[in-house]
């Protein structure tokens, strides 16, 4: 009997040869297809697809075509992809000195072990690290928990200089507890810490991707 580790090698090895499309009606299916106890969300599957070459449009070709219950989900989740791709893209419409970070590895959805950075950037003057998180809609004050969640990896694992770690709220609309929540912390540098970016796009004006 195969040890774990040693289907995962195969199960992988097979992935990588040949990467397959396979529709599920709901996410019971990819557990019970894929063997994990914790199951998959559209995010997992989404980037899984992405992060094997596998364009937006060869997504929305391939998953998008049917009546699946998923249909919806995937395409929320493909719009936000989009924005992403956009502003990775034109990252200095956000700000003109931002410029997405090479090393130690590529800074879109920058890996770690709290969760991946949407984008991870680097301000050119001042040699900050600038994450900037982005939503596709409303951006609710979860949202500066979050974000300072990875201020701190960054500050804490990247950062050698001591320099400051800043971050960006992307999103189309700021839910007024988010300005609560900056008030809350009682000190006006946060101000210069966190910032604002109100992207143009809905769903009848998408990006150009």
């Amino acid at each position: 009997m195969l040890m774990d580790f040693e289907k995962a090698t195969i199960e992988i090895d097979l992935f990588n040869k040949s990467t397959k499309f396979i529709e599920f009606e709901n996410k019971l299916d990819w557990i019970a297809h894929l063997g994990s106890k914790e199951g998959f969300t559209i995010d997992h599957i989404v980037e899984m697809y992405l992060a094997h070459g596998i364009s937006i449009e060869k997504i929305k070709e391939e998953l998008l075509k049917s009546s699946s219950k998923l249909k919806e989900s995937f395409e929320d989740k493909l719009y936000e992809k989009e924005i992403e791709d956009y502003y990775v893209r034109n990252i200095s419409e956000i700000d003109l000195n931002l410029e997405v970070v090479l090393k130690p590895t590529y800074g879109r959805q920058f890996s770690t072990h709290i969760g991946p950075i949407d984008i991870l950037c680097i301000d050119k003057v001042s040699q900050e690290y600038v994450i900037c998180e982005l939503k596709r809609g409303q951006t609710s004050d979860e949202t500066i928990g979050q974000l300072l969640r990875y201020m701190g990896w960054v500050k804490k694992h990247l950062e050698t200089s001591n320099k400051n770690v800043r971050g960006i709220l992307v999103g189309s609309e700021f839910n007024e507890k988010i300005d609560y929540s900056l008030h809350g912390i009682q000190s006006d540098s946060i101000y210069s810490l966190i910032k604002k970016f109100q992207h143009p796009f809905n769903s009848t004006n998408r990006p150009n991707v």
